[in-house]
């Protein structure tokens, strides 16, 4: 299941990549770098690994959804 989720932020992260301004696209990396940071810390915090598994793979689903947002904007 988590490889599902890492693979579909991967491809919406790359989705995006082309369609930004340099300045944009050095901002979006910064914040994908920090978003990961972050979510490591949180799920390695969990002592069981089903319970890591379960983080993981909701915070990947919901930065993909706010990632999807980038594309949302750029079509308006």
């Amino acid at each position: 299941m988590f490889a599902t989720a890492d693979q579909e932020i991967n491809d919406v992260y790359n989705q995006i990549m082309p369609q930004l301004s340099p300045g944009a696209k050095v901002e979006l990396k910064s914040e994908q770098i920090a978003w990961i940071k972050k979510k490591e810390s949180s799920c390695d915090a969990e002592t069981e690994e089903a319970n890591r598994l379960k983080c993981m793979i909701s915070m990947t689903r919901e930065r993909t959804e706010a990632l999807k947002q980038y594309l949302v904007h750029d079509a308006d």
